[in-house]
């Protein structure tokens, strides 16, 4: 029985030693070497070695978990070990259960028991019994608070013992149990450590156990000898004392590695940098100049997007110009965390194959994010819950899930009448369903309750059915509207007469028979999604979930189920990437479930809970959790991991990340359970424990940058995420130091070289300021011409829209000017406020009126400003149109009838117009009446005299105003609010609820303000009443008169009227010609505009 622990600095050969002594003991099968290696990462590294050398029958290679699994097999095996999941559901368990005082509000915080599942693990590898825990802090008067995590400790381990069970830590305890009580485990001939810089207690205390029985126990450290005069202080700190624990337990003295060397192939900068580093009387700068410039780059990016970019940039350089296979590079980082989407991307588009290795959040996953927000739809829909509640959003995007297969879903519907109550149907939702249904909700402000879905879908199948234009159709009425649009419905601030605009559906929403049919298989969904509603144990209320999620067919103990979402399923009809990923996280989703159930029922806990609260619990284990995609074995890729899950794996080219102040070295944070100074009062009484800010950062480095042995690539951000600069590294200065090596500062507006370029992207970039004739683009126009053309096209358009040149691309449709002409020909009956809408931007107008696109205004409780004029218009009629009222110049008849007239508009209104009330409506209510008062007032003032002729005056399609003959013929429509009468003729007055600032002559002047003198030309030319003498807007909520009189225009009522005309003919004949070429108001664009999000010229309103 022999052990020998050899030493060497990093990237010295250490592994390649080993491999080569166990494949000699391999041979002709003469003995059975054991290997144990830090990580699953270093392990697959071991085994793809010995592979490419040749081969090693017989060879076990193992981490220490597996090492620890191998000491018990023949022995007494835990009934179970906990998987993550298990482990912390035994954990809230126990925390829920004892009568915590100092962590009472934090036992329901799934943070908490996730810091406890690594304090137990520390103490655990420490060899710390839950005893020793106990009696240490009893021999010191400590705080509450470690006495309840001494209680903690000890309920779980009793909770582990009790169920025959054991979790990953506590392996190390059962394996020396076991080696203890049989000293004729694990008689082997070799056993050989290698790769690791640390070994826990657990660990030394297996190998002494192992050492008597093992014939040869071989481990290998990096550092140096003892007595060597270059013992590195800092970057070999940590592995000196792991080096001095192991002499000590196991009686023997490092000695250095047998013909320890550099590996063939090295280059000297990567010798002469581990022999520097951190070495502050190694004052020579290492040369990197000539070839040696080549070896080391350094890199200062404006950003980790960028910097990820230049990193895979150059990794790409050493496939394509170096001939390096992907699996002999790496992308390394201190925390991989913030960079694992920018790399995933990126690598997307330069197409570079990469295996990223660390886990990824559970939560972050698609398809586990998609059942996550549809079991809170189910718990929305829990007796619990009161009133069942359906918001919109998460409900449409449930009917759009590709995770989710609602079409050939099975449910009962005691709904349907036609069908036998206990035959189940499929839910039958369709392409195209979630966009009606979310249709339906904006329509009917569905705010988030399951009685206000059904009463739109009540309120829908009452109308008659209509169907959808067809192709090639024009649908005249996309709006709903009827025969009438009212002009006021087409200015933002002022809301329009028409009390049937917000209740008549929009293009393509479904009414009678469909709006039947749809709300059918909205109940259906309701019905599939409601859960249990009686208290369930955990082991019942997950078969009803895992009953809805649906099996894995490619698992023979699993069923699908008919009346499943087949979710399973879905995920594996994706690419295979993304189904990998996809079942990958849908696997550990169900692993949680059983580990739930596995917690209950081991524990004894037999309670039954309610699906909410079984939820909660779901989602507290799930945030904790996290998956692994499977690897792609056998092919070669690119590594991205962190810098510890890479250690002692050699690579021919590495790039670093990150090497920016606070992300490497990773600032140190106390352990807020179990802080320093409680470690320290541990430690005098026999419980050893390192601090917790003890930092391992110089060691890591270290062994980072003597990973390659060819090249080596260094990046730092000079942005924070924040955009707040960022300082380097002290290991960037500290390279700077040792070398002469000197960053390359890259800028924002940089673009790389073509010659560097990694992706399409990046190469048409780099060309673009280039001349035509450069020979990359000869090269691209050779390679991909039509990538070119592409380019071509889309700089043409670019550079007519920011010219504003007439141009297809740019508004300019002449080549429509038939179609439009046909369209809006003499028949086509207008409006002020679409002419007014034209003239305002043109290209507003096609989007809205020629397009049909409107805003997707999320559906909100209370009035709009459509619905709050119509209101303001619907009493102003109202109190005029009362027989009561023969004057309206007198102010008490008019606020006589003021009272019972609102009443009645605004009981009806919620119906009317289509709103939910708030708990503000009341004050709403009251605030209405009081400016429609002050109105009266204002209007009864400047109406002495004048003797009221109509009201809600309507002039449409079997009555229009007619401008012009024969091919110019023009007809407009409209509402012609309050029309009066006195000795001087007629006077025209138009409602307005929005302020007087925008109703000026000029307005009229630039053919933005048209309404009034054209509602003047119709009550003399349509209605035949006369010449008109006066006109305004009067503005009700600021019971005023716009700074717009017809009598006060330049040249009389007559001009002001031939004025609008002319801007009537010259928009009408544009929209004719195809003119709509974008022309943003000098005010900027209003907010409400359908192009808002996609217009090229969109300038946001100086009003907001």
């Amino acid at each position: 029985m022999s052990v020998h622990l050899y030493v060497a600095p990093a990237a010295c050969g250490k592994t390649t030693w080993a491999m080569e002594y166990v494949r000699e003991a391999a041979r002709d099968m003469g003995r059975t070497p054991r290997v144990c290696v830090p990580t699953l990462l270093q392990a697959q590294s071991w085994r793809r070695r010995l592979a490419r050398a040749g081969g090693a029958m017989g060879v076990h290679v193992y981490t220490f978990d597996s090492l620890f699994a191998a000491c018990l097999n023949g022995g007494r095996r835990p009934a179970a070990v906990l998987a993550d999941a298990q482990r912390y559901r035994i954990l809230r368990h126990v925390i829920a259960d004892l009568p915590l005082a100092h962590y009472a509000p934090l036992v329901d915080r799934p943070g908490f028991a996730v810091s406890l599942q690594q304090l137990v693990a520390e103490l655990k590898a420490a060899c710390v019994t839950p005893d020793a825990f106990r009696s240490a802090l009893a021999a010191v008067d400590t705080a509450p608070r470690l006495r309840e995590l001494a209680a903690i400790y000890d309920a779980y381990e009793s909770c582990l013992h009790d169920t025959r069970s054991t979790d990953r830590p506590g392996l190390g305890w059962l394996a020396l149990e076991r080696l203890r009580q049989d000293r004729h485990a694990c008689r082997w001939p070799l056993l050989v450590v290698d790769g690791f810089d640390d070994l826990s207690q657990v660990q030394i205390d297996l190998l002494i156990a192992l050492a008597d029985r093992v014939d040869e126990i071989i481990i290998t450290l990096t550092g140096t000898p003892p007595d060597d005069s270059k013992e590195r202080s800092l970057a070999h700190r940590r592995f000196i004392a792991t080096r001095r624990r192991i002499e000590s337990a196991l009686g023997v003295t490092a000695r250095e590695l047998p013909g320890v060397q550099t590996p063939k192939g090295c280059h000297p900068l990567f010798h002469g940098l581990e022999e520097g580093l951190f070495q502050v009387d190694h004052r020579a700068p290492l040369p990197n100049d000539g070839d040696m410039a080549d070896v080391l780059e350094m890199i200062e990016a404006p950003d980790r997007a960028a910097e990820v970019r230049a990193a895979l940039r150059w990794l790409k350089h050493e496939i394509v110009c170096r001939g390096a296979r992907p699996d002999e590079l790496a992308l390394l980082a201190r925390n991989l965390l913030p960079y694992r989407e920018l790399v995933r991307q990126t690598a997307r588009e330069m197409e570079l194959p990469v295996r990223v290795v660390d886990g990824f959040p559970l939560a972050s996953n698609p398809a586990v994010a998609a059942l996550r927000d549809l079991l809170r739809l189910c718990v929305s829909l829990s007796r619990e819950q009161g009133s069942p509640g359906l918001p919109r959003r998460p409900v449409v995007e449930a009917w759009r899930s590709p995770y989710f297969d609602w079409m050939a879903c099975a449910v009962s519907d005691e709904s349907d009448a036609s069908s036998d109550a206990d035959e189940p149907c499929v839910i039958g939702i369709t392409e195209g369903d979630a966009d009606a249904l979310d249709a339906v909700a904006r329509w009917g402000r569905v705010v988030g309750e399951l009685e206000q879905w059904r009463e739109a879908f009540a309120r829908l199948a009452a109308l008659p059915d209509k169907e959808p234009a067809g192709e090639g159709e024009e649908d005249t009425d996309p709006l709903g509207r009827g025969a009438m649009e009212y002009d006021d419905a087409m200015d933002e601030e002022d809301a329009g007469a028409d009390d049937a605009a917000m209740a008549r559906p929009v293009t393509g929403m479904p009414t009678g028979q469909r709006a039947r049919v749809l709300a059918q298989r909205f109940e259906r969904f309701v019905r599939r999604l409601t859960p249990p509603e009686d208290l369930l144990s955990f082991r019942r209320q997950v078969a009803w979930l895992e009953a809805l999620m649906g099996g894995d067919p490619a698992l023979e103990e699993e069923k699908v189920g008919a009346s499943s979402l087949r979710m399973v399923v879905r995920a594996r009809d994706a690419d295979d990437d993304l189904a990998a990923r996809d079942v990958a996280a849908l696997q550990e989703f169900k692993e949680i479930l059983r580990g739930l159930v596995w917690a209950q029922e081991t524990l004894g806990d037999g309670e039954e809970v309610s699906f909410a609260s079984f939820v909660g619990e779901l989602m507290s284990a799930v945030d904790a959790a996290s998956y692994r995609p499977p690897a792609h074995i056998g092919d070669s890729e690119i590594l991205v991991a962190d810098v510890v899950q890479a250690r002692g794996i050699p690579f021919r080219a590495v790039a670093i990340l990150g090497l920016s102040e606070g992300e490497f070295p990773a600032s140190q944070r106390e352990d807020p359970l179990l802080r320093d100074a409680d470690r320290d009062l541990l430690r005098r009484h026999g419980v050893v424990l390192n601090p917790s800010t003890l930092s391992a950062e110089a060691g890591y480095f270290y062994e980072a940058i003597t990973r390659p042995y060819a090249r080596l690539l260094l990046t730092r951000p000079r942005l924070a995420d924040s955009g707040a600069p960022w300082e380097s590294s002290p290991y960037w200065e500290e390279i700077i130091r040792l070398t002469t090596a000197r960053p390359h500062r890259q800028t924002g507006e940089a673009a790389p070289d073509p010659a560097l370029a990694a992706s399409w992207p990046e190469a048409l970039e780099a060309l673009a300021p280039l001349d035509q004739d450069h020979e990359g683009w000869q090269w691209v126009a050779q390679h991909a011409p039509q990538r070119i053309e592409t380019l071509r096209r889309g700089a043409d358009v670019l550079d007519d829209r920011l010219r504003r040149k007439a141009s297809p691309y740019n508004g300019e449709l002449t080549s429509l000017a038939g179609a439009m002409a046909h369209r809006y020909g003499p028949e086509h009956v207008w409006s002020a406020g679409r002419i007014e809408r034209y003239r305002t931007c043109p290209f507003s107008f096609f989007v809205s009126n020629v397009l049909w696109l409107e805003p997707r205004q999320e559906p909100t409780q209370g009035l709009d400003s459509l619905q709050l004029g119509n209101i303001y218009h619907h009493i102003l009629e109202g109190v005029f149109s009362s027989p009561t009222v023969t004057d309206p110049a007198n102010v008490d008849q008019l606020l006589a009838v003021l009272p019972e007239i609102a009443d009645r508009v605004l009981d009806a209104a919620p119906d009317v117009e289509g709103f939910r009330e708030t708990a503000w409506w009341r004050q709403t209510r009251a605030e209405i009446v009081e400016q429609v008062r002050r109105s009266l007032e204002g209007l009864a003032d400047i109406s002495r005299g004048y003797e009221l002729v109509a009201c809600e005056l309507r002039f449409a399609h079997d009555h229009p105003l007619v401008i012009g003959g024969g091919e110019d013929r023009l007809l407009l429509q409209g509402v012609i609010d309050r029309v009066d009468r006195n000795e001087h003729g007629l006077r025209v007055i138009d409602y307005k609820t929005g302020g007087a600032s925008a109703f000026t002559p000029k307005a009229l002047q630039d053919g933005r303000k048209l309404q009034l003198p054209l509602y003047a030309l119709a009550v003399r030319d349509a209605f035949g009443l006369g010449d008109v003498a006066e006109g305004f807007y009067w503005h009700i909520r600021n019971a005023q008169k716009s700074k717009l009189f017809l009598s006060g225009y330049e040249g009389g009522v007559e001009t002001a009227c031939a004025v609008a005309v002319g801007w009537v003919q010259y928009a009408v004949h544009s929209i004719r010609d195809g003119e709509f070429s974008p022309s943003p108001p000098r005010e900027g664009c209003p907010p409400y505009c359908a192009a808002a999000g996609f217009c090229w010229h969109y300038r946001p309103s100086r009003r907001g």
